[in-house]
């Protein structure tokens, strides 16, 4: 190999491997060293015999020398073929000298001639011009050289050098825009994996710091496959962590945050162990956020900064986080034994953990609502004024009242009431159980308007069906049986299959049946009827059938249903013993049973009835008169 060709290998080897700024001066550093003895033997000029020796004295370092050599050589040979040459030599011999001021105007000298000579590369003057005005603190002009010259660049290497000492100076000054457009154009030069990688996670960060997330996201996932040192790998890995974070993309966030912590260190990898535990945490991951948590705290104390004087607020925060993990493992004892620990404490912190502590009596299978409630009276006075646990605390401790052995719905009801309705998420709930709570007190009046401004703001929450039946039922009970029945109608066609819908229906034939329209309570009544629905609320649904039947003279119609009703509440221990119910309308079935069977002419069975209701019906009734006069008739009729 001639040795102008070994010149331009050995320097394109140092370009194509340069990792920072200081392989330019390796490359002009070869330029010279590199020169072969025999050129100097061929010399036939002798201002040649200046140049070379002004090359000698910089190849022995021995700069101060060289650069008199170079001066004195173009002071008498400015117009030299050497003087070019003779230029550069003198601008590396500043540089080695780190006189970079008196570099840059030679440098600037060489990139203003249209041409050059053969040995002296424009791409490596444009690249060492740069560096010199970088290592001068002339960043801006470094910057505006760059950007102006990365065009005229033909060396792919030398090219993306430029492009990312761009990318460089407009990150260290913050202009992210900027090193996002530019970092466009490093991506399409040919890059080594490492300049790759750096530049993905520069145009990565740029994006975070734009709050273009997800975006940064997409560019720091193209580091991944890349056979980049691990320093880029993990710092990609950790912003990536963050940007799925940030986005509420937590299943890509875990495996970036585990990716990341393995390239970690000190105090870096400690908060990482944090972050990861958390993700984990949202995840339901409880298990393997513990894992992160109890690292974290292990690790915590010996990684953490000299000059850092206050505890790490993560610490306390890490130790709440395991014992919430307990709690959702069912660990109730560990966790309870965890929490407590943090009950004492000020702040937002104290009230969470007297939030999550009363939750260990309240989650269990079997609930203690009692000791929920006696644990959560002080928090609620204590953290009265820390936002937004307090409202937690309040509406936790309403919940434990309302849901304990004896409800306190006086005291749930104005601690819901200094719930802050304009933050709390849980508003919609607050509305519906407040509304619950003055019901449950007999404040009709009040429950309707606040079961109207529950179904007014949150017509689809998942309790609209409870309320909007709540609302019908405080109608009923403040008799507006007409707006009862339509308030009862639109909860039945939009919650046709909730647990209140028979109820409901039963109220419409109550009502219909209260204002004697008995058609229309029997068209509710006996279907309800044949569906044999339980408990206390329709123990007066079979009278009712029966009763409109009656009133209508559908004597036989009336039989089956009162019999039915009556069936339960009489029981005959022989011929002279009965046992009768005084439960309301027991004695007006009897009579109206033996009015239904004398009508059909079934004597006997009215006479029966007439018996039970006077010689046995324990308590005063209005009918015993007729019962009496019926009676004699019938026996006299008998005889």
């Amino acid at each position: 190999m001639t040795a102008p060709l070994l010149l331009v290998r050995i320097v394109e080897m140092a370009i194509v491997t340069s990792k920072t700024s200081a392989t330019i001066y390796t490359v002009l550093l070869a330029l010279l060293v590199s020169l072969p003895g025999q050129l100097r033997a061929q010399q036939k000029d002798p201002a040649l015999d200046l140049y070379y020796l002004a090359t000698g004295a910089y190849n022995r370092k021995l700069y101060p020398a060289a650069i008199g050599g170079f001066r004195e050589f173009l002071q008498k040979h400015g117009n030299h073929a050497k003087a070019d040459q003779a230029r550069q030599g003198l601008a590396l011999s500043f540089y080695a000298q780190k006189q970079y001021a008196e570099a840059i105007p030679l440098l600037t000298a060489l990139l203003s001639k249209p041409n050059l000579p053969k040995e002296v590369s424009r791409d490596r003057i444009i690249l060492m011009q740069g560096q010199c005005l970088l290592r001068s603190g002339q960043k801006d002009q470094a910057r505006d050289h760059f950007i102006k010259e990365q065009a005229r660049l033909k060396n792919p290497a030398y090219k993306a050098s430029a492009l990312a000492a761009i990318c460089d100076i407009y990150f260290g000054k913050q202009e992210w825009d900027q090193v996002n457009a530019w970092a466009n154009q490093l991506a399409k030069a040919q890059l080594s994996p490492n300049q790759a990688a750096r530049g993905l996670y520069q145009q990565g960060f740029a994006n975070y710091q734009l709050k273009k997330h997800e975006a940064a996201a997409g560019i720091l996932e193209k580091v991944r496959p890349l056979e980049a040192d691990v320093i880029w790998k993990t710092r990609s890995s950790y912003l990536l962590g963050e940007c799925y974070t940030v986005v509420k993309n937590h299943e890509n966030a875990e495996p970036a945050f585990v990716a990341a912590l393995s390239g970690l260190q000190g105090s870096d990898k400690t908060e990482c162990h944090y972050r990861l535990g958390v993700t984990r945490f949202i995840l339901k991951n409880w298990a393997g956020a513990v894992e992160q948590f109890e690292a974290f705290l292990k690790s915590e104390p010996t990684t953490r900064p000299e000059d850092q004087k206050k505890e790490n607020p993560n610490i306390k925060e890490s130790q709440l986080y395991i014992g919430r993990c307990l709690l959702e493992q069912g660990e109730f004892n560990e966790a309870r034994n965890r929490l407590s620990k943090l009950t004492s404490l000020d702040g937002s912190l104290g009230a969470r953990a007297n939030l999550w502590f009363a939750r260990v009596f309240s989650r269990p299978e079997k609930p203690n609502y009692d000791q929920a409630a006696t644990s959560l009276e002080p928090a609620v006075k204590k953290y009265h004024n820390i936002t937004p646990a307090n409202d937690d605390l309040r509406f936790d401790y309403a919940n434990a009242l309302m849901s304990r052995n004896k409800p306190d719905w006086k005291t749930a009801a104005d601690t819901l009431g200094r719930i802050n309705g304009g933050v709390f998420g849980q508003f919609a709930e607050v509305l519906a159980q407040r509304a619950t709570c003055y019901h449950k007190l007999g404040d009709y009046n009040t429950s309707l308007n606040l079961a109207n401004e529950h179904i007014t703001k949150f017509k689809d929450h998942d309790m609209s069906g409870d309320t909007l039946f709540l609302r019908a039922e405080n109608m009923f009970l403040l008799s507006q049986a007409d707006n009862a029945i339509k308030a009862y109608q639109e909860f039945l066609t939009a919650h046709n299959d909730h647990s209140n819908a028979l109820a409901a229906a039963f109220r419409v034939a109550q009502i219909h049946h209260n204002q004697g329209r008995w058609d229309q309570s029997l068209a509710s009544a006996k279907p309800l009827l044949a569906s044999k629905p339980e408990g206390p609320l329709f123990a007066q649904l079979a009278f009712l059938v029966g009763n409109s039947h009656f009133q209508k003279e559908q004597w036989e119609e009336s039989l089956e249903p009162l019999e039915a009703f009556i069936g339960t509440r009489v029981e005959k221990k022989g011929k002279n013993s009965q046992k009768v119910s005084t439960e309301s309308n027991v004695d007006t079935a009897l009579i109206q049973l033996a009015v239904a069977y004398d009508r059909g002419e079934d004597s006997a069975k009215a006479l029966g009835h007439l018996e039970t209701l006077t010689r046995f019906y324990p308590g005063p009734t209005p009918h015993l008169p007729l019962a009496l006069a019926e009676q004699g008739r019938l026996a006299y009729e008998e005889e």
